[in-house]
């Protein structure tokens, strides 16, 4: 699934530097109003570009996690996805 970010990691890297973290911040920002924004049209009914609004998210976040501290997003995920077992279980939901 992010295989094909992964293998552009140094273009990501280099997006950085040529364009500053600040600005890479704000398009981060923006792709994410974007899917959020794609979302809401799609639970509307109206027409959306999900897909692509992740697919834009998707690369922001890899840039982030260049950025920022991946050992401390990692631990974050790793809490969110006990917590989200602990919700599901407590509730003895049944798949």
């Amino acid at each position: 699934m992010y295989s094909e970010i992964q293998m552009n990691k140094d273009l990501l890297i280099k997006a950085i530097c040529r364009f500053g973290q600040a600005a890479q911040k704000i398009r981060a920002a923006q792709a994410a109003a974007g899917l959020s924004e794609a979302l809401l049209k799609d639970v509307s009914g109206d027409p959306h570009n999900i897909e692509e609004g992740i697919a834009e998210l998707e690369i922001r976040i890899a840039q982030l996690r260049l950025i920022y501290s991946q050992a401390t997003i990692d631990g974050f995920i790793e809490a969110k996805i006990e917590r989200l077992k602990r919700q599901i279980d407590k509730d003895g939901f049944r798949y």
